[in-house]
């Protein structure tokens, strides 16, 4: 059976771009060449080879594997209950675009992808600086082009609620009137670096890419989304990305960032790269320093989802919240059990059982 054949079989949205219908199935929220290594077994980059763990303080961790990933590998992670899986990938989505204009958001990606490539990106030399990081300006990649690129990543992680994140409306549908009118140029399949798009809607940017060896294991980073409009922030990878709604917002943003706002001082640099298709090169130390500052704040956000689920669970099972000398109690037992190699829901229900013990 064709594609159109399963189409018409289908009760499907337009495309929120061409209106055609939305066929194209397993479409990336960010874009696969970003997120490839990270999402994968063993770092390979192998579709259908996912292999990846959603952590969130409002729900156990959960895994999802890809269909090729063999049972010998999941069996390295224990006995999982139901609510430790994914059901679906968490990084695509079904029916939210068409095929042709998802032809287009590759293109988009294919001349991001050359235009900063991790070999070329470490081979740059006496670079201009802003706060001892180095900056790549590409003056090669109109920025018409760029900016529809970096304002797609966004808009795809928004209408496909990844993490449940949303763009505000307002904004949402100024990225989709650029995309309408870029995507109705002819020969956008064709389309080079150098050349320019139909832009209506401009917003400020910051791009960050983050140190990393190149032995280091790509799987030890995070895609994660933040919540916050001032600014949208992504990080996806080694790629740090920053959406503002206006100029002013750079100066005025009060977002921490895991220490980046600190790190990069927004509202001084971006001055120098407004208008620019550019790369913040982050140093190994400031890199350093995200990584810990965002491992920290997971472990303090996991610690309190936790501590929250003991005190529901203490309370639908025996009628009241347990005292904090039992909430400790049933947390240190938790940890113990998760020391000892078994997952989280099954430490959760073994801290509860060791109530016997007292």
């Amino acid at each position: 059976m064709g594609e159109k054949q399963k189409v018409n079989q289908t009760n499907i949205p337009k495309c929120p771009i061409c209106g055609n219908p939305a066929n194209k199935t397993n479409v990336h929220l960010i874009p696969w060449f970003i997120i490839k290594y990270y999402v994968t077994e063993a770092g390979g980059g192998a579709r259908d080879k996912e292999l990846s763990f959603s952590i969130s303080s409002g729900h156990f961790t959960r895994m999802f594997a890809g269909r090729s990933v063999l049972p010998d590998k999941l069996e390295e992670f224990g006995d999982l209950h139901d609510l430790e899986k994914e059901q679906s990938n968490p990084y695509a989505r079904d029916y939210l675009w068409c095929s042709k204009c998802e032809e287009k958001f590759s293109r988009l990606e294919a001349i991001f992808a050359v235009r900063f490539k991790e070999e070329k990106i470490r081979s740059m030399k006496n670079l201009p600086t802003h706060n001892n990081q180095d900056i790549l300006i590409d003056t090669g990649f109109d920025n018409s082009i760029y900016q529809l690129f970096v304002q797609s990543i966004f808009w795809r992680c928004s209408v496909g609620k990844f993490d449940g994140f949303t763009l505000d409306p307002p904004i949402e549908s100024k990225i989709t009137e650029n995309l309408r009118e870029a995507f109705k140029q002819p020969d956008f399949l064709q389309l080079k670096a150098g050349d320019q798009v139909s832009l209506v809607h401009s917003f400020p940017l910051l791009t960050s890419f983050m140190y990393a060896k190149p032995d280091d294991d790509p799987t030890i980073n995070y895609i994660m989304i933040n919540k916050a409009n001032s600014p949208y922030f992504i990080m996806a990878e080694k790629w740090l990305f920053q959406l503002f709604v206006k100029d002013v917002h750079t100066r005025s943003s009060q977002e921490w960032l895991y220490g980046l706002r600190t790190t990069i001082d927004a509202s001084a640099l971006y001055p120098k790269v407004h208008n620019t298709s550019h790369a913040i090169l982050l140093t190994e130390s400031v890199s350093n320093e995200f990584h810990k500052n965002r491992l920290d704040y997971i472990v303090v956000k996991k610690r309190q989802g936790i501590l929250r689920d003991i005190r529901g669970a203490h309370k639908q099972v025996f009628g009241r919240k347990p005292s904090i000398h039992i909430e400790h109690y049933i947390y240190k037992q938790y940890l113990a059990h998760r020391e000892a190699g078994n997952p989280e829901f099954q430490s959760f229900i073994l801290a509860f059982l060791d109530l016997k013990k007292l």
